[in-house]
Order: C-alpha cells, then sequence, then structure tokens
C-alpha cells in the first residue's frame, strides 16, 4: 500500500465471515460441555449454523483440521476458552480501533494449544471454503465470500492498480493471473486475520513470494499498531517522498518522511524493508536513465537543446505520475534534470 487502495464491495460479507467465525468461540467459552452441544449451537446460530456444520460433518476434503480444532477447543477449560475468545475478538477488531497506539494483538499470547485451535480452525476455512465457487451461508444468505469474488470486487474498486503492484508499483505481466493475495501480517503468524479484508490486497509474486514472504510487519510481539502502516488506512506515498543521491556511479533511492519526524521514519523505513524497497527503486534507475539517454544521444544536441528536451520529459511524466507504474521515473526524471544535469548530459 504504497499507493493508495480502496475498499470494495464485498468488504461487509467477508466481515461477515470473519465475525460468525469469532463469534464460534465467544459461543464456546459460554457452554460448560467438553463437546459441541449441536442443537445448542443451532438455537444460537439459527441463520449459520447449517452452513457450519455443514463443514465439520459433510463430504469436504481436509476437514480433520476443523474437526481437531472443534474438539480440542471444547476440551478446554470454560475459562481458557473465553481467554481464547477475548483474543479473537480482540484481534479481529484491529482495524477499527481508535487507539492504536495502544492497541496490541492478543492471539501471541495465547498457550501453543490454544494458538494451534485458532490456526487450524480459521485455515480450514480461507484454505477449503474461501477457494470454492459458492460463498458460505450467513445470516440467512449467500454471502459472496469467495477468493474470485473478492479478486473480481477488489480488481472494480482499484482500476488505477490493474496493472500495477500497490507496493512496488512495476507492472504486472497479467493482473487477472497474478493476482497473489498479499497477507499483511503473515498468516503463518496471525491466522485469525487469514480472512479479514483488512488484511488482504493483491500484490505482484515479487512483493509477495521473494521478497517479503512471511515476515513480520511488526519487530517484536508486543508492539503496538501505531508502530506499523495498516493496507487501507495509510498511503505510504503521501508519508514519504523520493530522493536521490549519486554513489559508487549509481543513483541511490531513499525514502524520507515529509514529516521529518523519527517516529514517521522508521515506519517508513519498515515497510521499504519489508519489501525492498530502496533496493530495488535503486536498481531501476539505471534503465530510466539509459532510456533518457538513447532520446538525446546521437543528435549532436547542445547543453541548451538537451535541457530543453528533458525538461519536455519532465512535464510528460509529471502529468503521468498519477498513474503507479510512472511515478518514480517522473520524481528521478525531475532529479536528474534539477540536480544532476551536467552530469547527465556530459555521459552522452
Amino acid at each position: 500500500m504504497f499507493w493508495e487502495l480502496h475498499r470494495n464491495s464485498l468488504e461487509q460479507d467477508m466481515i461477515q465471515l470473519s465475525q460468525l467465525l469469532g463469534a464460534f468461540f465467544s459461543y464456546a467459552a459460554t457452554q460448560d460441555g467438553d463437546s459441541l452441544d449441536e442443537a445448542s449451537f443451532c438455537a444460537a446460530f439459527p441463520q449459520s449454523a447449517a452452513w457450519f456444520l455443514e463443514q465439520l460433518h459433510g463430504r469436504q476434503k481436509n476437514r480433520e483440521g476443523l474437526q481437531w480444532a472443534v474438539t480440542e477447543l471444547f476440551l478446554l477449560p470454560p475459562a481458557r476458552r473465553q481467554k481464547i475468545a477475548q483474543a479473537v475478538a480482540n484481534d479481529l477488531a484491529f482495524d477499527r480501533t481508535a487507539d492504536p497506539e495502544h492497541f496490541c494483538f492478543q492471539f501471541p499470547h495465547l498457550k501453543d494449544q490454544e494458538q494451534l485451535i485458532v490456526e487450524k480452525f480459521f485455515c480450514y476455512f480461507y484454505n477449503v471454503a474461501f477457494p470454492r465457487k459458492q460463498g458460505p451461508h450467513i445470516n440467512g444468505g449467500v454471502s459472496g465470500a469467495t477468493r474470485d469474488g473478492f479478486f473480481q470486487a477488489y480488481s472494480q474498486a482499484n482500476k488505477h492498480l490493474k496493472q500495477a503492484c500497490p507496493v512496488c508499483l512495476h507492472q504486472r505481466s497479467s493482473a487477472a493471473r497474478e493476482n497473489t493475495l498479499e497477507h499483511y501480517f503473515p498468516k503463518g503468524l496471525y491466522p485469525l486475520l487469514i480472512l479479514h479484508p483488512s488484511n488482504l490486497f493483491f500484490v505482484c509474486r515479487d512483493c509477495n513470494e521473494t521478497y517479503k514472504q512471511a515476515t513480520d510487519v511488526r519487530k517484536e510481539e508486543g508492539e503496538p499498531l501505531s508502530k506499523v502502516f495498516l493496507p487501507y488506512r495509510d498511503t505510504i506515498k503521501d508519508h514519504a517522498k523520493i530522493t536521490f543521491h549519486r554513489k559508487d556511479c549509481t543513483d541511490q533511492v531513499k525514502l524520507l518522511s515529509v514529516s521529518g519526524t523519527e517516529e514517521e521514519q522508521e515506519k517508513i523505513n519498515r515497510f521499504s524493508d519489508l519489501y525492498h524497497l530502496e533496493e530495488r527503486w535503486t536498481g531501476d534507475t539505471e534503465g530510466i536513465l539509459e532510456q533518457f539517454r538513447k532520446i538525446c544521444a546521437n543528435q549532436d544536441w547542445s547543453r541548451e537543446r538537451a535541457r530543453e528536451e528533458l525538461e519536455r520529459i519532465c512535464r510528460n511524466l509529471q502529468a503521468l505520475s498519477e498513474f503507479p507504474d510512472k511515478f518514480l521515473e517522473a520524481a528521478y526524471a525531475n532529479w536528474i534534470c534539477d540536480t544532476m544535469f551536467d552530469a547527465f548530459y556530459d555521459s552522452l
């Protein structure tokens, strides 16, 4: 989310699904028995229980993890179930907190066995139910919470990112095929956010699989949310400016805080390090510079004529700088024209 992300039309469906799964833990915390009382469960969730029980008992493959999680959950003492329910409810509300300075995730503080129960429970619905063509039956209707549906709704709401990654701004060969779903808070570390719409967006494969992988956004377990940027809430380019400096014959990229505060700079550095942005964009500068050289090379232009041409390029790119894939190129062209023109001209 270096570039702005827009909410999509399936957000409420995804929230409903996450809330239903979270509500199951709250329900379990109020029960005295050591197994799921399905009659009581149906009474508590009259419009959604049938679908849930179908996942538990139906013919779906790979439901063993869900069955194990439900069994183990009810074998825990009610006090521990209450602890899990509180952690789930707290963490699912991460994007709605009005006090990010004091909000902390509680899931990492659960016991290992309890974490495993939550992980297997939520991962079943992500790995088995979410990829289906038909969404879950929730609150008396068929939800649109499917992977294909979410991708289509995301693409519709973020047409400006159809061919560009919202993080690295590189063009994608085909957004329809390269629809790599990114979990900003990694699903292996925050499994209960695995279907949360505020934790999901689509990036290029390099950002997802080569650079960020399963790296935790937070450096320390107890860190508050105020230490990191959040998808959909924050747009990093509004907080950072792209700067350049020449080192060892290479034009290096550095992202600096617009406000100049240490806190904001630290957040920018974390985001850049997470996806290796400064390193990757530094690697892009040589190709961009070569494009400028090809335009001006072999023209036998005077210094003044070459400057005019470069200024024309800058104006054209500036007009396109609202397009993600032209943002870096426009900033770099301005720097070459304003600061490094003499060195540029001498290199022709």
